[in-house]
């Protein structure tokens, strides 16, 4: 019988294979490079289960969403991401007649680009005060560095939260807890829109609402109450569609928790007319389950393979445009309740042609709630839930341990 261990081994090894071979098939369609300055550009995947994701890196950690969620940022990993950092950003000051200093590498995410090399973009701090975000491409075969496009990093868009709510009043207070702390106390520029369903918590919801007019008077708030049975991706559809072309947006639901990088992330990686975000988010575990044995720390939230995964399966969380949301066709109003909208919608973007960015972000959390899967949902919803339910409980060597335990906890009532 096969051990945990090896079960897990077996699953990561075919996970890298079928990853390889969607790479050499991209691989095979693109067009021979004709210059140095050429990046070769595969035929986009058409479904998002096809795309390739992206690692991160945030020193101390690097995160990746295979079997160890994060790594310590060293070795190895670190010295390979800082030369090719010091040598692009070599090359930036010569193509632009500046001097700058090379100090750290603040933040990046890389992707293997198969026989070809690797995909960096990479934030670089230096020592003029100055953050530059370098996308590079490594060959192993041609020039070593190709440096593609870079600029200063100046973040100042809006970010607008777009959050559908329903039933949520404990965890709509957790919400604004953590939006009062990322952006209100810090005097971030974002802007909050609410789409309410039903009536039973709108009360309680625009009571909150303005109190914190009255604490944050230059704030921007917009309740949006609607009615009818419960729709995710309508819900997100009112609200955009009380936007303006230009304006970046957050699909974000209410049981998000997030840090400021994560701003700059969103207005970073969402470029209007090219490229759409879809972070990554690190789900934690039922902490009952996590310390069923011990006892609970004091801090008990860590990006590790006990206390949650990385949800490659979800693409609710998203930073992109209006005008890209309108372009790819918006979500499928169809869909009733939770699930099915999100993927419909990448899957949308990939065909569009846009740069589908996917990468683990360790600034946006999933806090975990006990999930309830309505009778309504479609047969394909309902199988969906009830998975990402039983995914959201625990790590599968502590779910052993406690099935273990009751297992002995039985054969001692037998033996007694």
């Amino acid at each position: 019988m096969k051990t945990l261990y090896q079960t897990d081994l077996i699953r990561e090894l075919r996970y890298n294979l079928d990853k390889a071979k969607r790479l050499q098939e991209a691989l095979t369609r693109s067009p021979k490079c004709k210059s140095k300055n050429y990046v070769p550009k595969s035929k986009p995947p058409l479904k998002t289960y096809k795309h390739v994701h992206w690692s991160s890196f945030d020193p101390p950690f690097t995160f990746t969403d295979h079997l160890q969620p994060s790594s310590w940022f060293d070795g190895n990993v670190k010295m390979e991401i800082e030369t090719v950092a010091r040598r692009a950003l070599t090359q930036y000051c010569h193509d632009n007649n500046v001097s700058l200093t090379f100090v750290k590498t603040s933040y990046g995410m890389h992707q293997y680009l198969g026989i070809q090399g690797k995909e960096y973009m990479i934030d670089v701090i230096t020592k003029e005060r100055i953050t530059i975000r370098l996308h590079l491409l490594r060959y192993h075969n041609l020039n070593p560095i190709v440096l593609q496009d870079s600029n200063p990093l100046f973040l100042q868009k809006t970010v607008n939260f777009v959050v559908p709510l329903s039933n949520v009043r404990t965890r709509f207070r957790e919400f604004m807890e953590t939006y009062d702390r990322v952006c209100l106390q810090l005097q971030e520029q974002c802007k909050l829109h609410l789409v309410v369903y039903g009536n039973k918590d709108l009360d309680s919801i625009k009571e909150s609402i303005k109190k914190y007019r009255q604490k944050y008077p230059s704030a921007a708030f917009n309740v949006i109450p609607t009615n009818g049975t419960f729709s995710r991706g309508r819900a997100l559809h009112i609200g955009i569609s009380t936007l303006q072309a230009k304006d970046l947006l957050f699909m974000c639901d209410v049981d998000m928790t997030l840090e400021r990088n994560f701003l700059n992330r969103c207005r970073q990686n969402a470029i209007q007319g090219q490229r759409i975000y879809y972070p990554e988010v690190f789900k934690y575990y039922n902490m009952d389950y996590v310390y069923k044995f011990e006892k609970k720390p004091t801090i008990t939230y860590q990006i590790n393979r006990y206390h949650g995964h990385w949800c490659t399966y979800g693409y609710g969380m998203v930073c992109m445009h209006k005008s890209d949301y309108v372009r790819i066709g918006g979500y499928n109003l169809s869909i009733v309740g939770w699930g099915g909208e999100d993927v419909k919608l990448a899957d949308k973007a990939l065909k569009s042609g846009y740069d589908v960015m996917r990468t683990p972000d360790p600034a946006l959390s999933h806090r975990y709630h006990l999930k309830v899967c309505p009778s309504y949902l479609s047969k394909g919803q309902y199988t969906q839930c009830i998975a990402s339910r039983d995914e959201d409980i625990a790590d599968k060597r502590r779910l052993a341990d406690y099935v273990q335990y009751l297992e002995n906890q039985c054969n001692v009532k037998k033996n007694s």
